[in-house]
């Protein structure tokens, strides 16, 4: 309904702000839309609208429910009955450039490089479905983009036409109950946006609180679609108190390292090593720590630091684990790539961190140089709107770092003379504490292998002055 406001409102606008223009392609328009979004509307789909303006707005303005959308739809109908003299006011130029803006962010060269980094296939139908959109309409770029997703998954998952889909619409995907209390689904067969209604179907039958394993290993295909669902359902399902664990990937390949790139069942492509790869396998080797350059996408555990509270992570690579011998403790060190932001307004960034496991609890707490992420992100401090707590008797330490935490008088009494002193001078880390395990790093950027093993050894002595205070 919402949507159809929307659309009427800007048809009226559009009538008003230039009488003397016929619109017969935008009919056409509105019709081919019409017609997408009851057919969406059938599936359980979203509207399907060709305005990108409302979406943008609601990211932009931190919008968090869909009474936004509701809100956009009755302020432009108000608009278009109350302030008619207005808007006729507004310059068409003007109104071209917002439009041009749009679009140009809709479709800047930042976009086309992160869809190629989900992998080729996503490329080729972001490319394909915008210029059957362009040199038709958008009906025809909608049905044109199904049609080359389509043949890509059939190429892709080298079975004949019939058979594929049968394994779409006929898979085998079920749920089976375990004697332990828990359950598991089996996906099989092709899994792909043909499949999503009969798998929300199952989805809707796992019982809440109930740990949950989705084995992945005899599926033939699964796409990006899928796995986004997935994962979605995976966090909504976890704050039932479930435990749930997405397995059988490492059956599968993919044209690219981001964690929801497309996967099938084929023969494993052997990747080159990187000169960096390269210097982090040597440096692993040199130490006696272990090192794998694959791409990891079980980052839940990361979630438990506040500052990927709002951050979703979407994959880590470069792992290197070792253990610090003296203290008995294991770390580990990846490099991680998050989200920052959606849609319009979203930004990608990879930095390189460290986790450490510490034996014994020690207070939550977010240390880091004041100003450090000011000019990258809206929201910095993780536990905002908590106050700097301001240690009097260490005005240096003060000066420099922004402390934060639940607890200020536990974090006082934490930071022992000894570790105060270390830490004013040393070199500026951001470090947090989630209460078990502490997360380093330095910037927002992949560090290099001697930054690598520097961090490695002042999380070592930091670790070494923080065990003392627990002592």
């Amino acid at each position: 309904l919402v949507s159809s406001v929307e659309t009427l409102a800007i048809t009226k606008a559009v009538d008003k702000l230039d009488p003397y223009k016929r619109k017969t392609n935008l009919d056409k328009d509105l019709v081919g839309v019409g017609i997408s979004t009851i057919v969406s509307g059938c599936l359980g789909g979203l509207p399907i609208i060709a305005i990108p303006v409302r979406s943008t707005v609601n990211v932009l303005n931190d919008a968090k429910t869909k009474w936004s959308n509701f809100y956009h739809g009755i302020l432009l109908a108000l608009f278009v009955l109350l302030a008619a003299p207005v808007m006729q006011a507004i310059p068409l130029a003007a109104l071209a450039t917002i439009l041009v803006v749009a679009g140009f962010k809709l479709a800047s060269p930042r976009v086309f490089r992160e869809t190629y980094q989900q992998g080729m296939e996503q490329l080729l139908f972001l490319v394909g479905t915008m210029m059957i959109t362009l040199y038709s309409n958008l009906l025809w770029g909608i049905f044109g983009g199904i049609i080359i997703a389509l043949t890509v998954h059939i190429l892709l998952a080298r079975v004949p036409i019939a058979t594929f889909f049968q394994l779409v619409f006929n898979s085998g995907t079920k749920l089976y109950y375990k004697d332990d209390d828990s359950v598991e689904l089996k996906i099989k067969g092709i899994a792909n946006f043909l499949s999503m209604l009969s798998l929300e179907r199952v989805l809707d039958e796992v019982p809440p609180g109930k740990n949950l394993k989705i084995n992945l290993s005899t599926a033939k295909l699964v796409d990006l679609t899928v796995q986004e669902h997935l994962n979605e359902f995976k966090r909504m399902h976890q704050n039932t108190g479930a435990n749930v664990a997405i397995t059988g990937m490492e059956h599968h390949v993919a044209s690219s390292v981001h964690r929801f790139a497309l996967k099938t069942q084929l023969t494993p492509v052997r990747h080159r090593l990187s000169p960096r790869q390269k210097r982090l396998k040597q440096l692993a080797i040199d130490n006696n720590w272990m090192y794998t350059e694959k791409a990891d996408w079980n980052t839940s555990y990361l979630q438990n630091f506040k500052f990927f509270d709002s951050r979703p992570i979407e994959f880590k690579t470069n792992l290197i684990a070792g253990e610090y011998p003296n203290y008995k403790i294991k770390w580990e060190s990846s490099d991680i790539t998050f989200d920052e932001g959606a849609l319009l307004a979203r930004e990608v960034y990879r930095t390189t961190l460290e986790v450490i496991y510490l034996p014994h609890p020690i207070p939550k707490f977010v240390l880091e140089q004041e100003g450090m992420f000011d000019k990258v992100f809206t929201r910095v401090l993780p536990f905002s709107p908590h106050q700097d707590i301001n240690l009097e008797e260490y005005p240096k330490f003060s000066s420099k770092f922004v402390l934060q935490g639940d607890d200020p008088e536990a974090i006082k009494a934490f930071l022992n003379p000894e570790l105060v002193r270390f830490l004013e001078d040393e070199e500026i880390y951001h470090i947090e504490s989630n209460g078990e395990a502490l997360l380093v790093f330095r910037s927002l950027r992949v560090a290099r292998s001697t930054d690598i093993e520097h961090m490695v050894k002042f999380s070592e002595q930091l670790v070494g002055k923080m065990l003392a205070t627990v002592g």
